[in-house]
């Protein structure tokens, strides 16, 4: 049976309908009764939330905690399909009880203090930053909600950060070019001012020099599309061939 036309089924009609508390089925809607509900009472209260059609308002709750129930992923580049995997994989890890929103950077930029004092407006229950930049954490106000870093090597320490393995993957590639028989790399390095660039290219360039590589790092950039990738790299193969490069990473 579904709540009456315009009339707003609240928490304190559930518990009548099911013959506990209101702080009983708070617990109850929003996840927190194992342990602390007979699983009797719970069944109770689901099924009074079903025939009245009850639902939580998300609002109130957040007002009376001080948060939402937003986590806000902060990034320069959201349209690049690497992040189809990324924001998967952190809606899996999140679950229910919260819900994600994407903020992209205007123009590609690294975020900065500046964009977190933007989302603070939504009072978000955690905040993870994409590739911040260099200054992000000195910049920062502290008290703010939960912070994860992202492909944020260098901050490690300092904030909680998630960031690539790389040497596993570029020894990999390196191995495989130089049993191929190259000698001579090119390297189209990315235009995202990210320091996971500036390591990727340190490494790879470390681990050619143990395989007896060079590697022509000329400061070729494209960004992080195919299609540029295409361009710039078309533009530029003339001049890798005639410096000796057979392989372009």
């Amino acid at each position: 049976m579904a709540g009456p036309v315009g009339r707003r089924v609240t928490a304190a009609m559930v518990a009548r309908r099911a013959g506990t508390s209101v702080s009983t089925v708070s617990l109850v809607v929003n996840g927190k009764s194992r342990g602390r509900v007979s699983a009797v009472i719970t069944e109770r209260v689901r099924a009074a939330v079903d025939e009245l059609g009850y639902v939580v308002d998300h609002a109130a709750s957040s007002l009376a905690r001080g948060t939402t129930d937003l986590v806000v992923l902060l990034a320069p580049d959201l349209p690049n399909p690497y992040f189809g995997r990324v924001t998967t994989g952190i809606r899996e890890a999140l679950g229910s009880r919260h819900q994600l929103m994407l903020s992209v950077i205007e123009g590609g930029e690294q975020p900065g203090a500046d964009d977190v004092r933007r989302v603070a407006a939504f009072r978000p229950a955690g905040l993870l930053v994409h590739a911040p930049s260099p200054t992000f954490l000195d910049d920062l106000e502290p008290g703010g909600p939960p912070l994860v870093l992202m492909d944020a090597p260098g901050f490690e320490g300092r904030a909680a950060t998630v960031t690539f393995d790389l040497e596993p993957g570029v020894r990999a590639l390196v191995a495989h070019l130089a049993e191929a028989g190259h000698t001579v790399l090119a390297y189209l390095e990315g235009s995202t001012p990210s320091a996971t660039f500036t390591v990727r290219r340190e490494l790879l360039a470390r681990v050619a020099a143990e395989h007896g590589l060079r590697v022509l790092d000329d400061g070729t950039r494209a960004g992080l599309t195919l299609d540029a990738a295409a361009d710039v790299s078309t533009e530029a193969l003339p001049r890798w061939r005639a410096a000796g490069a057979t392989a372009v990473v």
